[in-house]
């Protein structure tokens, strides 16, 4: 009997990777605030540990691969690069010792209030007019923010410290976003990453010397932590969207990763019985609906330039 050509079987679709990275980035994202609370080291530690883990993965991998990119960068390209460091590593320093000192809920929720402080930053500077919808945004996130610290205003002590402490990471995000923005137009993904983490890893280091922080000898828990922590929350945490948003709308992805204002306080109740009072779960609900309209209107307006 003759044999019968078949033809080959179609290749399956990738057209929902995009939306499965971004799920991943956002559970991996989240967890970064549970390792934080339960490892056993001081913040500048933590924070040093979770850049130079995702460093040691990443440069190795861009010196091999891409070498002509990285050489034909200009100076000022490279410079934006490290001050973009100084302000990641400024903003996981304040956002680590924070979850040290407040609720998951606070922390997270006040450390991302970035995109206020883009918008202000943006309307002073003349890139952006004061709209409705920019200022419902932003009264509705400072509203919430007023709301979620309600505690710490009421306990003061650390609970207040830590509140502020996130909130000063949120500016400090902010400042990032607003240069790596800027860099990423110029270079790869890859390779801003591996300009900027070592650039974070060194502030890092050199502000845990400075206090006498042990660099090592941490419990066998706490080192996996660490380096879960460089894995997943930063290098498929952060590096994740940077990908998707080759296939979908910065507006989107934006508001999918707002999941993790929700999914954090949510583990952290279950895991640390950091159960949420009425003023935490309004100034919550106030931050996400400001966030999500003010994402909504970027969205809008960059499909339409």
């Amino acid at each position: 009997m003759a044999l019968q050509d078949t033809a080959p079987a179609p290749k399956p679709t990738l057209r929902h990777l995009p939306y499965a990275v971004l799920g991943l980035s956002v559970l991996a994202l989240s967890c970064g605030s549970i390792m934080i609370k339960a490892a056993d080291a001081p913040a500048s530690v933590i924070a040093l540990w979770r850049v130079a883990v995702a460093a040691l993965v990443v440069v190795p991998l861009v010196l091999t691969t891409r070498q002509r990119e990285l050489t034909s960068l200009h100076g000022r390209a490279i410079l934006r690069c490290v001050v973009a460091g100084v302000f990641l590593a400024v903003h996981f320093l304040l956002w680590t010792a924070s979850l040290k000192l407040t609720t998951v809920a606070n922390s997270v929720m006040l450390a991302n209030t970035s995109p206020i402080w883009i918008m202000l930053i943006a309307m002073a500077t003349g890139g952006q007019r004061l709209t409705r919808v920019t200022g419902f945004s932003l009264l509705a996130c400072m509203t919430g923010a007023v709301l979620v610290s309600w505690q710490g205003l009421a306990l003061g002590g650390e609970t207040l410290m830590g509140d502020g402490l996130a909130l000063l990471a949120g500016i400090a995000l902010a400042g990032y976003l607003l240069l790596g923005a800027r860099a990423v137009s110029e270079m790869s993904t890859p390779i801003y990453m591996t300009l900027t983490y070592p650039s974070a890893a060194v502030i890092l280091a050199s502000i845990a010397l400075l206090n006498g922080d042990p660099l090592s000898g941490f419990d066998p828990q706490t080192v996996l932590l660490l380096c879960l922590l460089g894995l997943v929350s930063q290098l498929i945490g952060h590096g994740g969207p940077s990908w998707a948003l080759k296939s979908l709308t910065p507006g989107f992805v934006s508001q999918v990763l707002l999941a993790d204002l929700i999914i954090s306080p949510i583990m952290a109740m279950v895991l640390f019985a950091e159960y949420l009072t009425l003023p935490t779960v309004l100034g919550c609900a106030a931050i996400l609906i400001g966030l999500v309209v003010g994402a909504s209107e970027a969205s809008l307006k960059a499909e339409t330039r």
